[in-house]
This record gives C-alpha cells, sequence and structure tokens, in this order.
C-alpha cells in the first residue's frame, strides 16, 4: 500500500555516539572504533525521563549495484525498528525483508526524473531482536541504492505519523512543510535523490544530522534525520548541487 506522507521538526539536546563501529562524543571527545573500522552514526534524544525511552538513530551502511537484489547484513536488539530507503531506477523496489519479515512500505513515490527512478521509505519494529540481512529485491537487474538505519525508542505499531514528497529539477531539493505532527516525540526521517551520478555535495538546512551519500550508475541517495521533543510541521531542504531531477520525502515517526 502506497501513500504520500511529509515533515519537519524542532530541535532537541542529542549526542552523537555510535552502535559497534566509530563512536565519537563532541562533549568528552572520546572516540572508539570497533572491528571493522566502518562509521556508525548515531544522534539520540536526551530529553526522555524515567517513563519513556531515549530516541536514537543508527546509520548502519548501503549497497548499491546493478541486480535485482541490494542486501546490508544488520544485527537487531529487541525493540529496535529498522528503517530503509530505497532507490531505484527503471523498475520498483516490490519487497524488503528482515529475517524473513517484510517491512512495510511507508511512503512510496511513483516514477519520476529520467529512468523512471523510484524511491521508497520502508521500516520495521521487531519485539524480539536477531541478526539477517535486509534485502530489497525488484524486478529486472537494474541500478539502484539501500540505505538501512535502526532506531530505537520508538512505538511498536502505529508508529507512522506524517510524511511529505515532492519532485522537480535544479540545483536544490525541498519539500514540506508537512502536516502538524500528532505526537511531542518523535523521529523526522527524509530522503533526497537524484537521477545524475554526479555526487551531490550539498547540505542539509537546518537542524538535519545527514546519514549516507550513496551514488549508484545513473542516480543517487542520501538521507538525514533530526529527532524532535515538540508537535510541529516539518521541512526538508538539501543543496546545492549539479542540476538535475530530484525527489525529497520526508516520513515522521511516533515515540511514546
Amino acid at each position: 500500500m502506497r501513500w504520500a506522507v511529509r515533515l519537519a521538526l524542532a530541535t532537541t539536546v542529542c549526542s552523537v555516539t555510535a552502535c559497534g563501529r566509530v563512536s565519537f562524543d563532541p562533549l568528552s571527545g572520546d572516540a572508539t572504533v570497533d572491528r571493522d573500522g566502518q562509521a556508525d552514526t548515531t544522534s539520540a534524544d536526551t530529553s526522555s525521563d524515567t517513563t519513556t525511552s531515549a530516541i536514537t538513530m543508527t546509520t548502519k551502511g548501503s549497497d548499491n549495484n546493478v541486480s535485482t537484489m541490494l542486501s546490508f547484513f544488520v544485527a537487531l536488539a529487541p525493540g529496535d525498528t529498522l528503517i530503509v530507503a530505497t532507490n531505484r531506477r527503471t523498475s520498483d523496489i516490490s519487497t524488503v525483508t528482515w529475517n524473513g519479515l517484510s517491512l512495510n512500505q511507508d511512503f512510496a513515490s511513483t516514477g519520476w526524473g529520467s529512468g523512471p527512478v523510484y524511491t521508497t521509505i520502508w521500516s520495521l519494529y521487531t519485539a524480539s531482536g536477531g541478526s539477517a540481512a535486509v534485502i530489497a529485491t525488484g524486478a529486472g537487474a537494474n541500478s539502484g541504492e539501500m540505505i538501512v538505519n535502526v532506531a530505537t525508542g520508538l512505538l511498536p505499531s502505529a508508529v507512522l505519523d506524517q510524511g511529505i514528497s515532492a519532485v522537480g529539477n535544479g540545483t536544490s531539493a525541498s519539500a514540506g512543510p508537512s502536516n502538524q505532527t500528532q505526537a511531542p516525540r518523535e523521529l523526522v526521517y527524509g530522503v533526497i535523490a537524484g537521477d545524475s551520478n554526479t555526487p551531490f555535495g550539498g547540505t542539509f538546512s537546518g537542524n538535519w544530522t545527514q546519514g549516507l551519500p550513496v551514488v549508484g550508475v545513473n542516480e543517487q541517495t542520501i538521507d538525514a534525520y533530526m529527532l524532535v521533543t515538540q508537535t510541529g510541521s516539518f521541512s526538508i531542504t538539501y543543496g546545492p548541487f549539479a542540476n538535475q531531477g530530484w525527489y525529497a520525502a520526508i516520513a515522521t515517526y511516533k515515540a511514546p
């Protein structure tokens, strides 16, 4: 089921850590690196009290290739939520699974840009945790990208709140504002995609934390997120970059 959603957020005090890879605390100056030397990027909402869990968002990794399948192995703890962005040329991604479970298709574009290109946001809450590959599958061996994130502290059900998207051509991309969010504590997730393989190289306006930029054969994707502690309407703006067709989307996720 596809439906359009959008958002933008307010700011909170966030710390940057990493879950199992590279971590750096800008307040203490401490840094650690794990076995694989890969950098995770984590932000935490530190406004929670004794009755709620802090929201965190960790960028785990990505895959890009010309294939029917994209995959990335990830370990989840009980209560984690996968948030995945896919972007694919010519034909859409039809399913994304983890450990035999299908991710929810939260926000999906129709074909846009040259190609056309299809961009989708997916999510999955797990009560039991486990280790498995995130597998995105589509018809035909077409160029595509996938970005995998893990969030904690979100609701186990009815988590998706608001969303919005836009398409255009030019040197910057934007979408929003979204409808008013329903919960004061939310994760706001944004995706920017382009129909060119010239790396974006822009910046996000406002209080977004940039995730991973992934460049495919003929298109590219970059994501970002915000942790908010009050309701609001949210927007996303990114640029400048080389002139190209672009897609921008926001989806918001509720916390207790």
